[in-house]
């Protein structure tokens, strides 16, 4: 590592935009907005649901938290796991062919929704624009992702799409509702995560559609570039090389202006092993050695936005493990 004397650089960082999302439950207990200030983290996303998000933001402390980050500069997004919320799920009763057709060729209202539905594109548009207007986002930008690492659509007009495919017509649907009903320069992210990391081919995205590419199964023992890494919890050799080659292309169709990484460097929740008790959470991993390579890495192929998801870095987290090393990612950040 070569930091100057201050840890930043003079001029403009080339990381503009240097986040964090945060579950609702954390900013709750934990001033994740003065440590955020202090860290020079300039955007902060709430997570997950839309529902809990909208009950928070219109709630004293919401109100709160809202005023506090526009007090120091910093912007406020909302990442939403949102398909659910976008087609409520009492519309199976009476209209089944708006879900999503199950492997077995059965309609299902679990999750997700049938996106060859030209009603259900109505739909979730309609209600993408409603939660748009619930939660403004000071920075224009807009994250409506799939229900987390659930199947998409098997019918036979959908089946013969990836699931990035899929999701992609749902951003392409609801980003023209988006500049035409809220801001005509809205911007809409498309998430690589899980299902979604290979590239969409059969479907192109619309003017306003940004990548977000979140590398999920990665290994924070390694640099992101040691292509021969494996994930942890499988022991399948080569992942970092699929998730490259998955990058690369996803690039190649959305180009790397604003493109973001979604990273889990402070994410307790997957290091614990998506244990809920609060007696299972272990210490999120921290390798400065590893951010710094990665980083690297994503400024070389000319990507600006980085964001930590933080889910269980609350108050309670902070009193068993102390205090995330959140200054040094700050300073990290910066000094690029």
């Amino acid at each position: 590592m070569c930091f100057n004397s201050c840890g930043e650089n003079d001029t403009e960082p080339f990381f503009t935009r240097r986040g964090f999302t945060i579950c609702i439950e954390d900013l709750l207990t934990w001033d994740w907005v003065e440590k955020a200030r202090e860290a020079g983290i300039n955007t902060i996303a709430t997570h997950y649901d839309p529902d809990t998000i909208v009950e928070f933001i219109q709630s004293e402390k919401g109100k709160k938290f809202m005023e506090d980050c526009e007090r120091y500069g910093i912007e406020v997004e909302h990442s939403l796991h949102a398909y659910s919320s976008l087609l409520p799920r009492y519309l199976f009763k009476t209209s089944p062919e708006l879900f999503r057709m199950d492997a077995n060729g059965e309609r299902v209202g679990d999750y997700n929704f049938c996106v060859s539905n030209k009603q259900t594109l109505e739909i979730i548009a309609e209600n993408a624009v409603k939660y748009a207007r619930l939660l403004p986002s000071t920075s224009g930008r807009y994250f409506y992702t799939y229900d987390d690492a659930k199947l998409l659509c098997a019918c036979p007009e959908c089946k013969g799409l990836s699931a990035s495919e899929q999701t992609l017509i749902v951003e392409n649907a609801i980003i023209k509702a988006l500049r035409k009903e809220v801001n005509p320069n809205a911007l809409i992210s498309h998430a690589a995560y899980v299902y979604t990391m290979q590239a969409p081919r059969k479907v192109k995205p619309e003017p306003g559609v940004f990548l977000e590419w979140a590398p999920i199964s990665r290994n924070h023992n390694q640099p992101l570039t040691n292509r021969v890494a494996f994930k942890a919890s499988l022991g399948k050799e080569g992942e970092h090389g699929r998730l490259l080659d998955h990058l690369y292309e996803n690039i190649e169709i959305f180009g790397n202006e604003n493109a973001q990484v979604f990273e889990y460097w402070f994410d307790s929740y997957r290091a614990s092993g998506w244990k809920t008790k609060e007696e299972n959470w272990v210490e999120a991993p921290w390798n400065p050695d590893v951010l710094w390579q990665d980083l690297e890495f994503y400024k070389r192929i000319g990507v600006s936005g980085i964001t930590s998801v933080t889910c269980w870095t609350n108050q309670e987290y902070v009193n068993k493990f102390g205090e995330p090393p959140i200054k040094e990612y700050g300073k990290i950040l910066m000094s690029f």
